[in-house]
């Protein structure tokens, strides 16, 4: 059987979904894969910018996020999914969700 999510699992968890809800962003959620952007999204880019920058100050150990333009959107900037911030935080989230849909099967 597997074993339930820690405790620290947990309070991150919860803490990153707070994030998350005070930037109106998907946070570590948001993924676009190469080559499937669809039409740029400023107004998504720039909550997805406003959750990492709160988030890499809620968790310096991440890192910071590399932020570049976003493609067809002008100067906007969004956050670059292959910068180390993002792969750090995207691993610990998809860790912590993998430890909960193990623990409910």
């Amino acid at each position: 059987p597997a074993l339930p999510p820690t405790e620290e699992e947990r309070s991150w968890v919860a803490a990153l979904c707070r994030i998350s809800a005070s930037a109106a962003s998907p946070g570590f959620g948001c993924v676009v894969a190469p080559g499937d952007e669809g039409p740029p999204n400023p107004s998504l880019a720039r909550r997805v910018v406003d959750f990492c920058q709160i988030a890499a100050a809620r968790w310096p150990e991440l890192g910071e996020p590399s932020l570049a333009p976003l493609p067809g959107a002008g100067s906007t900037l969004c956050v670059d999914p292959g910068c180390g911030f993002w792969a750090r935080g995207r691993s610990r989230y998809v860790q912590a969700l993998g430890r909960y849909v193990g623990f409910l099967e």
